[in-house]
């Protein structure tokens, strides 16, 4: 796993119902810096922390498989790396989609879930 560190990390602190959340990240200088957050930013920013996590990951292993032949990859079952640009725009669809499909009335919805997902016909639907 990699050694570098991801953007953000975050600190809690509790004062008696109400729970502070803080991002600390290092500025242009290299100091540490904290901005309280709310819980919807936090989010957020978990998010990126996981997909900046999953492309290091990937540009890894895809390092680890660079040096080795074809038929060393295939015998250890190396599935094709796709780029952080390839998993950047894949997420920006399945996005766009996600936002469609819920702007989608409930009756279209169905009958979309219908024929993609179960796989009826439009008869059987």
């Amino acid at each position: 796993m990699s050694s570098q560190k991801l953007p953000y990390e975050f600190r809690f602190e509790c004062e008696g119902n109400f729970e502070h959340i803080y991002a600390c990240f290092r500025d242009h200088y290299g100091g540490v810096q904290e901005v309280e957050i709310d819980e919807e930013l936090h989010q957020e920013l978990i998010q990126l922390n996981r997909s900046i996590r999953n492309i290091i990951r990937s540009e890894e292993r895809h390092e680890l498989n660079v040096d080795r032949s074809d038929e060393e990859q295939a015998k250890l079952g190396a599935s094709s790396v796709r780029s952080a640009e390839e998993v950047f725009f894949d997420n920006i669809r399945t996005e766009e989609m996600r936002d469609a499909f819920k702007s989608l009335p409930a009756k279209q919805s169905r009958r979309f879930l219908l024929a993609h997902v179960v796989g009826l016909s439009y008869v059987q639907i």
